[in-house]
């Protein structure tokens, strides 16, 4: 990973093997969103994006009391953002 510029680096940021583009961040809700190349950090979860995709809603409610709230309305939002970096 590289980073140039006016790059900053705050909070609980991780950057994993060798990045090829710029993480893209969502604050603003329960958990912030942190979206790498090919993984996704949701609160203190981490996981490949092709497991996001596979999780069924048993698996994501042990995650935490409010996850599976969050995930219903959010996975479409998260997904949409994942799919627009592909084509970036």
């Amino acid at each position: 990973a590289r980073v140039f510029g006016e790059a900053r680096v705050s909070g609980e940021a991780r950057v994993f093997g060798a990045a090829r583009v710029s993480p893209t961040f969502i604050s603003g809700w329960r958990w912030t969103v942190t979206v790498s190349d090919d993984t996704m950090a949701i609160g203190c979860q981490h996981h490949t994006i092709d497991d996001w995709r596979e999780f069924n809603d048993a698996e994501i409610e042990e995650m935490d009391s409010d996850a599976l709230e969050f995930w219903q309305q959010h996975k479409p939002a998260i997904f949409a953002i994942i799919d627009a970096r592909k084509t970036a």
